[in-house]
């Protein structure tokens, strides 16, 4: 069935040993190994091969320096607060005094608020000032809107009483 389906047929696995897995020639051969605790010095006892012995100890003389390098990546950014934006003011100017000129107090603290957010501080506070004074001229129209219809109705019914 194996030659049908074009697979060939394999002995059996090598056999493996205790560690689980075979070794193939002779194991290294080690010095003693150090004795000394952590951070202790240790005696003069070699434990590296003879063969690294000379690289080691240039190993010993180099590794004594520290370099300390700052990974790449962000760094941190400290802004300053953001500026007040007047949307509730724009708000207000909208509903209740002059709609038109509320409407682009509006969409200039929604400006202010996206130039912060992209880190241009100097047109988010341009736009915010902008924003209070569309604002500020919307609730003075709308004021004085008021104030002359309160004086027409005042007059009109003088006259007529």
């Amino acid at each position: 069935m194996a030659e049908k389906s074009g697979f060939a047929q394999h002995s059996a696995p090598p056999p493996y040993t205790e560690q689980g897995h075979a070794h193939v020639g002779p194991k290294p051969q080690y010095g003693p190994q150090p004795t000394g605790s952590y951070g202790q010095p240790m005696n003069n006892t070699t434990w590296a091969h003879p063969s690294y012995q000379a690289q080691f100890q240039q190993q010993q003389m180099v590794t004594s320096n520290v370099i300390v390098t700052q990974q790449p990546g962000l760094q941190p950014v400290i802004m300053a607060p953001p500026p007040e934006d007047n949307m509730v003011r724009a708000i207000i100017a909208t509903f209740f005094c002059f709609w038109p000129i509320g409407m682009f107090a509006i969409w200039k603290a929604m400006e202010s608020k996206s130039a912060y957010n992209r880190g241009d501080l100097a047109m988010a506070h341009a736009n915010a000032n902008s924003a209070r004074q569309l604002a500020n001229v919307a609730i003075g129209i709308g004021a004085g809107c008021i104030f002359a219809v309160i004086v027409y109705i005042i007059v009109l019914y003088s006259i007529i009483l």
